[in-house]
């Protein structure tokens, strides 16, 4: 068995089976499979789509599970089936800088499977050369194919490119390809979105922040060019206002554009700027667990004044410090996507741009 080609245009999962076929033509009943842990290594893919592929080749009696024993192959041997073959309507492609066993892609995969779809996942993740230009390059590169009919015939996108990338954007609206964008909007784009209530987050956490008698509250985050943040700002911005409180823009600080790819400098920065403002604040709201990260690495609750109170993905070490966490709808979210993916294709209507913004739970720690 070999690793999958991941540049193909077929489907993780089926290519695992196809490796696990042609295993079962070559060996008898009585050898067992690897591990879901060594058969991902082999094929260089999650234990997710491992388990996936495992679990359809039990269904279809070419693998047997023995309690205590393993997995082994029935004795049944596959023969003309064309496990590879499917229909490229029905394959969307799923372009998300991350893994395969992620909430998102999770979420996604079970409601695709509900209508006999299929997801081809594009992983920008798995790039070794995790630059800005790499990243903008290798998303171009997967627009280009989808766009020349190399892929699926339809798109989710977790959009990365900022500006960059528009114009393959803009040529996909004009030419009505079924696309959703998920969690990022480009904001001067028509098109079909599925995100979380970024402004409301914010705001909802603020407003609690103020109702505790914080007064002087900064918001960290990573991400500049990214929607979800700008949203979350905003909301920021009005329970502030709406309580009779001053906006200090000190105490807004996003100092990387797209915080998948960074450069140290700007990492640098971010530090620096928060640094400067941590001893004036009584509270800190962060956006993102990656913010969260750069600016507690190494510390501990020393790092701030005995009465600053912190809300958002609780660092090991000083949970103490925090008072609130949102907790996101991620499943929920990939769901959602290909639920307004596939109504698209059902319908063929394409005048009426819908957005959908799922709320999210603030939860007292």
């Amino acid at each position: 068995m070999k690793k999958i080609n991941k540049d193909s245009a077929i489907p993780f999962y089926l290519q695992i089976k196809e490796e696990i076929i042609k295993f079962a033509k070559n060996n008898d009943s009585a050898k067992a499979l690897p591990h879901h842990e060594e058969l991902a290594r082999i094929f260089g893919t999650s234990r997710f789509t491992v388990a996936k592929a495992v679990s359809e080749l039990k269904k279809e009696k070419i693998l047997n599970a023995v309690k205590g024993r393993g997995t082994f192959l029935t004795g049944e041997k596959p023969y003309a089936k064309n496990h590879l073959v499917i229909e490229k309507k029905k394959l969307i492609t799923f372009i998300i800088p991350t893994s395969e066993g992620s909430p998102i892609f999770e979420g996604a995969q079970l409601e695709a499977e509900k209508d006999g779809f299929q997801i081809l996942l594009k992983n920008d993740a798995l790039m070794e050369n995790q630059t800005r230009e790499a990243f903008l390059k290798r998303e171009r590169d997967f627009l280009l194919k989808y766009r020349d009919g190399d892929f699926g015939e339809s798109l989710i996108l977790y959009y990365e490119g900022g500006k960059d990338n528009i114009d393959i954007l803009k040529s996909l609206i004009k030419e009505k390809r079924p696309m959703v964008f998920i969690d990022r909007i480009p904001e001067e784009l028509p098109c079909d979105y599925v995100g979380y209530d970024n402004f409301n987050a914010a705001r909802m956490v603020t407003e609690e922040f103020i109702k505790m008698g914080k007064k002087n509250i900064a918001i960290v985050g990573t991400g500049r060019g990214i929607s979800s943040n700008r949203e979350q700002v905003e909301g920021y911005k009005k329970a502030l206002s709406d309580n009779g409180l001053p906006v200090r823009e000190e105490n807004i600080i996003l100092e990387v554009d797209f915080f998948y790819y960074y450069k140290a400098d700007e990492i640098g920065g971010l530090k620096e700027k928060f640094m400067r403002i941590k001893d004036k604040v009584d509270a800190v709201y962060f956006m993102s667990a990656f913010s969260e990260n750069i600016i507690l690495e190494s510390q501990d609750s020393s790092v701030f004044k005995r009465d600053v109170a912190l809300a958002g993905n609780v660092v090991r070490g000083i949970q103490d410090r925090y008072v609130f966490q949102i907790k996101k709808p991620s499943v929920q979210l990939g769901e959602e996507a290909v639920s307004l993916l596939n109504s698209r294709l059902l319908s063929g209507r394409w005048n009426r741009i819908e957005q959908i913004r799922l709320p999210v739970e603030l939860i007292r720690l």
